[in-house]
């Protein structure tokens, strides 16, 4: 019976230190199959898509795709990479998260992904609920800081929308028109963006039965907002 030899690699990942560990079937490999392994592994687990410069071994740089590395049990050694990221398009991205989550791709969330710029993402008429809050969260931690966000005409309620800003830096133009919010999530969406949030925008919503001086008293909370869109015409 052929036995399985393993070994562990040190890899940093998004500025974390990480051990990835690799089986093999033979004594020696090289360091073109260990990069090969360790590129498909960071992406299917992390979704990080990285290329490799070279391997630290006991403190020794090597280079030479074709070097031989002892892998046998016994033969101690520490193996580190050296590495540079390549951060994949949003929609490649959002297709390694539904992989790892092990939930369906939604077609047309996809699609919307491909079309954005660094500083606005736009998911607007797309059906998202409460149940698409997961991918979400993975999906706006990625951009990274966004100026404008538009999750206008879709199905998401208070909690989504909570969970959802939570996570992130608050945009300075948020359009959350025409979903299920109520005044709930608003004291919410004001203390997170003071200092920083600009206009929103959350008509055609269920926040009527909130008073008119109840949302003023909260929006006094962001100094910074300018425009606050609640009217239905």
């Amino acid at each position: 019976m052929t036995s399985i030899l393993c070994k562990r690699v040190r890899i940093n990942i998004k500025g974390t230190q990480v051990v990835i560990g690799l089986s093999c079937l033979k004594e020696y490999t090289t360091v073109k199959w260990i990069s090969r392994q360790l590129i498909n592994k960071t992406w299917r687990i992390y979704g990080e898509r990285i290329s490799i410069d070279y391997l630290i071994i006991n403190g020794s740089k090597v280079q030479s795709p074709e070097a031989k590395i002892q892998i046998s049990k016994g033969h101690k050694q520490e193996i580190r990479v050296h590495v540079k990221a390549h951060q994949k398009g949003l929609d490649e991205y959002y297709e390694n998260v539904c992989s790892r989550l092990k939930i369906p791709i939604v077609p047309r969330l996809k699609d919307a992904l491909k079309d954005h710029t660094d500083n606005e993402l736009n998911l607007s008429g797309l059906a998202l609920s409460s149940e698409d809050v997961p991918v979400l969260r993975f999906l706006l931690a990625r951009k990274g800081p966004l100026d404008n966000l538009d999750l206008s005409a879709n199905l998401l309620d208070d909690d989504a929308i909570i969970k959802l800003l939570t996570d992130m830096r608050c945009p300075r133009h948020v359009d959350l028109r025409s979903n299920l919010l109520t005044g709930k999530c608003l004291k919410h969406i004001f203390k997170i963006g003071q200092g920083r949030l600009s206009s929103l925008r959350v008509s055609y919503n269920k926040i009527e039965s909130t008073s008119k001086h109840v949302i003023s008293d909260l929006s006094a909370l962001c100094t910074s907002l300018e425009v606050l869109d609640l009217e239905e015409h």
